[in-house]
């Protein structure tokens, strides 16, 4: 048993995820997005010398899941909001929905796995939500003469409108759960030939709800130069190194377009006046000082900021030791 399991999540994931998004709204961005990526331990990834701060090499094969890992805590911070202002009726829907898209279910699967705040015997919204989301697939009489109990499939409209792969990734408590709805997903789309054969689409991510109106939208992270520095390490290492996986390209394309979705056009009224920033500016910055990558939090400066040289930090001597396993000093 986990703590993200539906008999703890309510009052353990749930609720850890809903401290830090308070104080992702509170917090300087900075002081937030640079404490998330050190806690991940992704600094040596980022870097383009590979020796921020551990005796060892870096490791790639580590190394990318907790990229992975990062993006995702990102992803679902700045977009749930189970805690921020969803209503009771449509938290049934999206626990219902997350635990069909990952595969069928009886009804009373249903029943024991919503999370107890949605899925009780006594939750009013749960047979409205069934009905909603959810077509029944009658009993069937197997060749062997075993009888095969009648189960839930989701609605198509359900991959098409409500299907939220970062809630999935939030409930799943193996990653093949979160891999069998996706794959569910491509079958669905392809049968509708939105995709071509032998290709999987990236994750349906959604438009987050607003938030109550006595929270600030956790998306104010993404407009951090810190994040922005990140993004600009990543697409430059998918570009030539080709070491970044599909996964990770499809959540920083995600969350960019949410810092679009919070970017005020008004922040800047000088930004068509000024011809250093109309054309931006030629940047020499040191690597892994993500703080200073930027002169601002403007993201549509920061998009058309070259980096234009990055001064890595003088290589550590290495010794061997009797072993032959080297060390850093």
């Amino acid at each position: 048993m986990t703590y993200i399991q539906c008999n703890f999540c309510n009052s353990m994931v749930d609720a850890d995820l809903y401290l830090l998004q308070v104080c992702a709204t509170i917090l300087p961005t900075q002081l937030f997005v640079s404490t998330v990526i050190e806690r991940f331990h992704v600094l040596d990834w980022l870097s383009f010398s590979g020796n921020t701060s551990s005796i060892t090499p870096p490791d790639s094969e580590s190394d990318t899941p907790m990229l992975e890992s990062c993006l995702t805590f990102l992803a679902s911070l700045v977009s749930l909001r189970t805690n921020l202002g969803a209503s009771q009726s449509r938290l049934s829907q999206l626990e219902m929905v997350t635990l069909l898209c990952m595969g069928d279910k009886t009804h009373s699967q249903l029943m024991e796995l919503m999370p107890e705040r949605c899925g009780t015997v006594q939750s009013r919204d749960f047979e409205s939500a069934l009905a909603e989301v959810a077509e029944y697939r009658a009993p069937n009489l197997e060749a062997s003469g075993n009888m095969q109990q009648g189960m839930y499939v989701p609605k198509g409209c359900v991959w098409e409108e409500l299907y939220d792969p970062i809630h999935v990734l939030l409930r799943a408590v193996h990653r093949r759960d979160f891999q069998n709805s996706m794959d569910r997903y491509n079958e669905y789309i392809g049968q509708l030939g939105k995709v071509r054969p032998g290709t999987n689409a990236w994750p349906p991510y959604r438009e987050p709800a607003p938030c109550h109106e006595a929270y600030g939208d956790p998306r104010r992270i993404l407009k951090s130069r810190v994040f922005h520095s990140v993004v600009w390490i990543i697409l430059y290492k998918a570009l030539t190194q080709h070491n970044v996986s599909e996964h990770v390209m499809s959540l920083v394309v995600y969350l960019l377009e949410m810092a679009l979705a919070v970017t005020d056009p008004t922040d800047h009224p000088t930004q068509v006046l000024i011809s250093s920033f109309l054309f931006g500016e030629d940047r020499h910055v040191n690597d892994n000082d993500l703080e200073n990558w930027f002169e601002s939090d403007w993201l549509s400066n920061n998009l058309r900021t070259t980096i234009d040289t990055i001064t890595l930090p003088p290589q550590p001597d290495v010794v061997f030791d009797s072993d032959s396993k080297f060390i850093y000093y």
